[in-house]
């Protein structure tokens, strides 16, 4: 379980800088962004060849690493995905808060049901008082790892078939044959098993009279979950180990967040082109 939560010190601080950020100007308005970003998406098979050995692989616009998507804090993001597979897709906007957007978050049977092949499903999003590098992956199954990401695992056998070996026996996945950068190869097998605390408590954050220990924090290397929710995050949540065959063994669960007061704290019904299963 403990490599399951992998978290870097930066990563925390990152973290807290960016609530922190959020905080100090909050608006009492719903922001509409400068501008809107339109993308479409297609989830297309590609073959591709890695160590000397071509297989299919599942991407999007036949790009491998999957395309860029390109935005500013506050704009209005709308990405139309069109699934050309006989597989189930879904896209997740990892790092993207969602707020009164929960429809659009894209974890499989939460949020969405999968879109199936020949469907199509429009995600839409703002950015609110966003900004830096997120990442946009698959959740529906291993094809999540297989690979929009810029590092991802690589086998040479189909995942679709590893995944159904892994669920039937209970065990885990093979050792990927390589890890790929930017969709190049890497032999290393080097992995990082650090989780370092650097402040706790309850109750709402605030930056400006948490302690934190920057200089010598305590190194655990347990199941520790550090939770904060945002009152705007209205809808169903996701939590989940990222290693995604233990979320087939039940190292997952969801958060409801129920509605507030007033229209900023309500989630809107869900869009007219969200996927039936």
């Amino acid at each position: 379980m403990s490599s399951c939560l992998i978290v870097r010190l930066s990563l925390l601080l990152s973290f807290y800088t960016s609530y922190a950020l959020a905080a100090s100007h909050t608006t009492k308005h719903w922001p509409r962004g400068a501008s809107t970003r339109f993308y479409e998406f297609k989830v297309q098979k590609t073959y591709v060849t890695k160590l000397c050995n071509r297989k299919e692989i599942i991407t999007i616009n036949g790009m491998f690493p999957g395309p860029v998507v390109y935005a500013q804090e506050d704009d209005r993001v709308i990405v139309k995905v069109t699934n050309e597979t006989p597989h189930n897709a879904t896209i997740h906007w990892h790092g993207v808060r969602q707020r009164l957007s929960c429809w659009a978050d894209g974890p499989s049977y939460i949020t969405q049901c999968p879109i199936q092949a020949g469907q199509t499903f429009t995600y839409e999003f703002t950015l609110s008082q966003q900004k830096g590098t997120l990442l946009w992956h698959a959740h529906v199954n291993l094809a999540s790892r297989h690979c929009a990401w810029r590092y991802c695992e690589y086998w040479h056998k189909n995942v679709l078939k590893i995944e159904k070996q892994v669920l039937a026996s209970g065990g885990g996945p093979p050792i990927a044959d390589a890890y790929l950068i930017n969709g190049h190869p890497d032999l290393s097998t080097t992995a990082l098993a650090m989780f370092y605390v650097v402040g706790s408590g309850t109750g709402n954050y605030n930056p400006l009279t948490a302690k934190l220990n920057l200089v010598d924090p305590s190194y655990l290397n347990n199941s520790l979950v550090f939770l904060w929710v945002d009152g705007l995050l209205s809808g169903v949540w996701f939590m989940h180990c990222h290693l995604e065959i233990h979320t087939s063994w039940g190292l997952s669960m969801a958060f409801l967040v129920k509605n507030g007061k007033g229209p900023l704290e309500t989630l809107p019904h869900p869009p007219s082109d969200l996927p039936k299963c």
